[in-house]
């Protein structure tokens, strides 16, 4: 009976070393995904105005002829870089997000374990 008491206590100790090892991992991670999104947001804003000057290229008054390859190429360009941006931006929260998840799985076990 003794060695039973001891592995649950044990066991009660390494699932609050894994909650606080989750939460500081949380806390970065969160740090992290806010700067990434600020990053992304700024590199957005960069490209809609370079955009906006590709639309006024090829729309604006008096403008007849232009290079459909180069406006194409320049629209492909400017897709890859906010697919690359928003792909890393997702990939980083689908982390944060399971993280998340599991430091509530180990909060509720804990929260069972130390309720009588």
């Amino acid at each position: 009976m003794m060695k039973n008491e001891q592995n649950n206590a044990n066991g009660n100790g390494n699932e609050f070393f894994d909650f606080h090892e989750k939460v500081n991992t949380i806390l970065e991670e969160q740090d992290e995904i806010l700067n990434i999104h600020m990053a992304a947001i700024k590199e957005d804003a960069k490209l809609l105005q370079q955009e906006s000057e590709l639309i006024q290229s090829i729309q604006g008054v008096g403008i007849v002829d232009y290079d459909v390859d180069t406006y194409v190429g320049n629209l492909e360009s400017f897709i890859r870089k906010k697919l690359k941006i928003y792909n890393l931006l997702n990939k980083k929260l689908q982390v944060f997000k399971t993280h998340l998840k599991e430091e509530e799985e180990i909060s509720s076990k804990m929260k069972n374990t130390f309720y009588y």
